[in-house]
């Protein structure tokens, strides 16, 4: 949307400029414009998402309030989530009160850089799940020794990395083909 408004506000700027009737009576040289792409994808999922929001399905929502979770101001913790948000992902907790059942997301855009987190994260352990995602891989059991029993999972989508609690597997929004 804000590519759109920008290019409706350049061609306003713009529709106020004209070049002469006759470029060669003022001796001035001319461009000729070059055609642009178009940008692509502009309906998709937002790469960078504004808030802990929009980043589930509704159903992961709705599961979220039947659990009684709700949006905490704690980060997610463990090795691989806080690389993440050292690197500036956008990180959600949600808890519920006086216990500590919670469930953890994070999404960074690692763009290039994709191929480094896949093999780091092979070399942790870290192993495929399709039956989760195609591109999912699930943590290695002890990933994170303060819960040892719970198996994260990451998947990669459009060179965005996701990572989420097992309790939301198949309710992260990821971008549509």
């Amino acid at each position: 949307m804000r590519r759109v408004l920008l290019s409706l506000a350049l061609v306003a700027l713009l529709a106020g400029c004209r070049a002469p009737a006759d470029p060669a009576a003022t001796g001035t040289p001319t461009a000729t414009p070059t055609p642009t792409a178009t940008p692509t994808g502009l309906d998709t999922p937002a790469a960078d998402p504004a808030s802990c929001e929009d980043v589930l399905t509704a159903d992961g929502y709705a599961k979220l309030a039947a659990d009684n979770l709700t949006l905490s101001d704690a980060r997610p913790a463990g090795p691989v989530v806080s690389e993440m948000i050292a690197q500036g992902a956008l990180g959600c907790k949600w808890a519920r009160p006086a216990t500590d059942i919670t469930a953890s997301y994070a999404q960074l855009n690692v763009g290039a850089d994709q191929p480094r987190w896949e093999a780091r994260l092979a070399e942790s352990g870290w192993t495929p799940a399709p039956d989760i995602h195609p591109n999912a891989l699930v943590a290695p059991v002890g990933y994170d020794p303060a819960e040892p029993s719970v198996r994260p999972t990451v998947t990669f989508e459009h060179g965005i990395l996701y990572f989420n609690s097992p309790s939301l597997n198949g309710m992260i929004r990821l971008p549509e083909e």
